[in-house]
């Protein structure tokens, strides 16, 4: 079977569905598959050749920004072009581990396409909106199977599509990959830590309000990990400003891989209060470096960390989470819970054992 795996798409390593794509094809080298075919990004395919050097790759062709200036039309006409390449190269079977709406053209090779979440339809503009409800059903049609990362997406993608009741469609969990190496601290004092994208369906303004209903009751901080976004500039920092908390909130807009690690060792606890989780991966993260978690239990988010955690409830009442913060702070949990609760984790997440299940899955859709 001659497999070629998919990743036209990524443009940027850091990112959760890259890391995804990144996990399973280190977990399928180290499994020892060897057949696969690698088609890539311009922009990441030095450092995935360099990662991955006995594999075969293609590297797409660049399509210029300034030709096309809509990003939207400029991915349509990106994704069409590299479908026509991928429908001449020499492979038997096509593994998408994205799924980006705009890449939902026919393939005339068998495709199994990973879909992550259907937070397109919900939780962007308008316009992306419409997009996705125009693009999406098709990109399912066209696909010969599909992979969900948590049964939640599963069942949101069989209630909202009925036509992929058709489908073959496997629940495979995302793989998770923490070095727990001990590292010395990033920072000089105590906090509490929260790493998302700062987006209002992230509910990243509840953790502010509950932060700020204790902050005079406990010495940390509240940190803060997410790239640069318009949320950010127009409702967080101005709610910051506004409530004189500069000197208790600190913002870090991007952190190295050793850096992020030495955050997780290090906060007194980590709080993730999002709303839309296809899988939700940091709090997990953050649970295997022997770190207290509170999340909330919003969609994917209390399938995907086992029950394990600490819980909230409801996602945006600031003041249950500020009394769940509080109740933790004071009676953290044991070493030994910690720890159980983190094998458990790299025993369910395994970077190995979700790659042959991926591999294993991808040869039945070939054979059958």
């Amino acid at each position: 079977m001659k497999l070629l795996i998919d990743l036209s798409y990524i443009e940027n390593l850091h990112n959760g569905v890259a890391l995804y794509a990144f996990r399973i094809l280190k977990g399928m080298r180290d499994n020892g598959v060897k057949d696969i075919c690698l088609f890539l990004n311009p922009k990441t395919a030095e450092i995935v050749q360099n990662e991955f050097p006995s594999y075969a790759y293609v590297i797409a062709p660049k399509i210029e920004a300034n030709l096309i200036n809509k990003v939207w039309y400029r991915r349509l006409v990106t994704s069409y072009n590299y479908s026509k390449i991928i429908n001449k190269m020499d492979c038997e079977i096509v593994f998408t581990p994205f799924s980006d709406p705009f890449y939902f053209w026919k393939i005339r090779k068998k495709h199994v396409r990973t879909i992550h979440d259907l937070q397109e339809l919900r939780v962007y503009s308008r316009f992306w909106i419409f997009c996705g409800k125009i693009f999406v059903p098709i990109k399912i049609k066209n696909s010969d199977a599909l992979i969900t990362i948590s049964d939640f997406v599963k069942q949101d993608v069989l209630k909202k599509y009925k036509f992929a009741a058709k489908k073959n469609i496997k629940k495979i969990y995302a793989p998770i990959d923490v070095n727990r190496q001990d590292t010395l601290p990033l920072l000089d004092f105590r906090y509490i830590l929260c790493v998302n994208t700062l987006a209002e369906y992230k509910n990243v303004m509840t953790l502010l309000k509950a932060f700020e209903e204790i902050k005079d009751s406990i010495p940390h901080k509240l940190v803060l990990v997410g790239g640069v976004t318009s949320y950010l500039s127009d409702v967080i920092k101005p709610y910051i400003t506004d409530h004189n908390l500069e000197n208790r909130v600190v913002h870090f807009n991007k952190v190295t891989d050793n850096e992020l690690k030495s955050l997780y060792q290090h906060t007194s606890l980590f709080v993730t209060p999002s709303l839309q989780e296809g899988f939700g991966a940091t709090p997990i993260e953050a649970a295997l470096c022997n770190t207290p978690v509170i999340s909330s239990k919003e969609t994917a988010l209390y399938e995907s960390t086992m029950g394990l955690l600490n819980y909230y409830e409801p996602a945006m009442d600031h003041q249950a989470l500020a009394t769940k913060i509080m109740e933790v702070l004071q009676n953290p949990p044991s070493q030994e819970e910690l720890e159980k609760i983190s094998s458990s984790f790299k025993e369910q997440y395994n970077n190995r054992k979700i790659a042959k299940e991926v591999y294993e899955f991808i040869t039945s859709v070939y054979e059958g």
